[in-house]
């Protein structure tokens, strides 16, 4: 049970501060939301925010946090943070759109530090897209997979960099 910020002694059961199909789980002495299809998390100071969409994590995210991924992630992932880590964590970017990847701030790192291998695969134009940063980009660990679809016509680029500097390893 949650107590009620009114000043009566009235208390609310979890369930009312979560939406449907929710619940809450003890974990540590600390209620967390369970059955959550995260995506992503970010552990800040100890504390672990976990994100159901990715977007919502970049979003969160501050310079110094590291996104994690928990799950393999079929979309594009757009990048306008400084100093903000992404790490694949043995899952896979899979894009079939323009951009698997794209970064426009500085001391951005892309890396993967599960021993599972992380790839990055786009099989319709660019893997990842670094434009106009201030600071350098680190991409390490991943694997960039071009596989082109055969009807495709235009060539399938692995690292496109416009005005960047970027560290691959």
């Amino acid at each position: 049970r949650v107590r009620s910020s009114a000043a009566s002694d009235v208390y609310k059961r979890q369930e009312d501060y979560l939406a449907e199909g929710y619940s809450f789980t003890l974990e540590d002495g600390n209620y967390v939301p369970a059955n959550t299809a995260a995506v992503a998390e970010i552990d800040r100071e100890g504390v672990v925010y976990r994100f159901a969409e990715l977007a919502a994590a970049l979003e969160a995210a501050q310079s110094g946090d590291t996104i994690r991924l928990i799950a393999d992630y079929t979309g594009s992932i757009s990048i306008a943070k400084e100093g903000v880590t992404l790490d694949l964590n043995g899952n896979d970017i899979i894009t079939t759109g323009s951009v698997s990847l794209s970064i426009t701030a500085g001391n951005v790192t892309v890396t993967n530090s599960a021993e599972e291998e992380s790839v990055i695969r786009n099989s319709a134009y660019i893997a990842v897209y670094v434009d106009n940063t201030d600071a350098p980009v680190t991409i390490t660990n991943i694997r960039i997979d071009l596989s082109s679809s055969a009807d495709s016509i235009n060539p399938v680029i692995g690292i496109y960099a416009h005005i960047a500097e970027i560290a691959v390893d």
